[in-house]
Order: C-alpha cells, then sequence, then structure tokens
C-alpha cells in the first residue's frame, strides 16, 4: 500500500511539474502586455520595411527591363506582394492578441475576472503568440529566399555583381 501511494505521489508530482503553473500577478500582467506591444510594434515598423522594400523592387524592375515584362521579376514580385499581405495579416492578428491581453488586464484589474480565468485565457493567448511568432520566422526565411532570388536575377541582368 505504501508502494502504491509513493507511485501515485510521484505520478502527481510528475503531472504539476509538466504543466506549467503560471499564478500571474497583476504586475507580471502588465509587464507581459509591455512585452507583447514591444513585439507588436516592431512588426509594424518591420512590415512598413517590407512595404518599402516592395516598391523598390517594382523600381528596380522598371530600370531593368526597359518596359518590357520579365516573367522570374514579375513571379519573385508576386510572391513578395502575396508575402507582404500575408504579414500584414499577420500584424492584424497579433494586433487582435494585444487587444484581447489589454482587455484582460482591464478585466482582471477591476475583479471581473477570476485569477483562474485569467490564467487560462493567458495561456491560450500565449499559445496564439507562439504560434504567430512561429509562422512569422517561416515567414522571414522564405523572404530571405526571395531576396535572394531576386539579387540573382539583378545579376543575370547585370545590375549587380
Amino acid at each position: 500500500m505504501k508502494r502504491l501511494s509513493l507511485i501515485l505521489a510521484f505520478f502527481a508530482w510528475a503531472m504539476l511539474m509538466s504543466v506549467p503553473c503560471f499564478a500571474l500577478t497583476h504586475d507580471e500582467l502588465i509587464a507581459q502586455h509591455a512585452q507583447l506591444e514591444a513585439e507588436h510594434q516592431s512588426m509594424e515598423q518591420e512590415h512598413a520595411m517590407l512595404e518599402e522594400e516592395h516598391r523598390k523592387m517594382a523600381g528596380e524592375h522598371k530600370q531593368i527591363s526597359s518596359g518590357k515584362p520579365d516573367k522570374k521579376h514579375q513571379q519573385i514580385e508576386a510572391q513578395h506582394r502575396k508575402m507582404v499581405n500575408a504579414h500584414a495579416v499577420m500584424v492584424k492578428r497579433h494586433e487582435q492578441l494585444v487587444k484581447k491581453h489589454a482587455a484582460m488586464e482591464v478585466a482582471h484589474k477591476a475583479g471581473k475576472l477570476s485569477q483562474a480565468e485569467m490564467e487560462r485565457q493567458h495561456r491560450l493567448m500565449l499559445k496564439e503568440d507562439e504560434t504567430l511568432k512561429a509562422e512569422h520566422e517561416k515567414m522571414q526565411a522564405d523572404h530571405e529566399r526571395m531576396k535572394a532570388d531576386h539579387e540573382q536575377m539583378l545579376r543575370d541582368h547585370g545590375r549587380i555583381n
């Protein structure tokens, strides 16, 4: 019997250790919100840079093509535009996450949200944030590949070495 209770105690402990216990304070929630806001601002700045890069890419195409359509450039530009649009959607999703987090923070401070419910919602938001970060990392890798393709195309046209 003692052995069984030790085994059960071990499994209970293992389960507790595998599930993070958040027990967030309001100050921790505010700090995490500030971090989310900073990440969002960084994403918005990155998006503005992507838009500018896309405009530059279109300008380079006009310089090298003399008005003639270049299928490789059109393909790269279309891929880049698709990625810029997907990035805009992701930035919007992150903005919604930041707003949800702010609303949760206000509700928790006002006592309208229990600690348990706040922690549950917070865990869901963290998962969503991790998903967005993973999508963003993939997008960054795709962007690097597109930039390499674009540079190769410019080399092919003799514009860069």
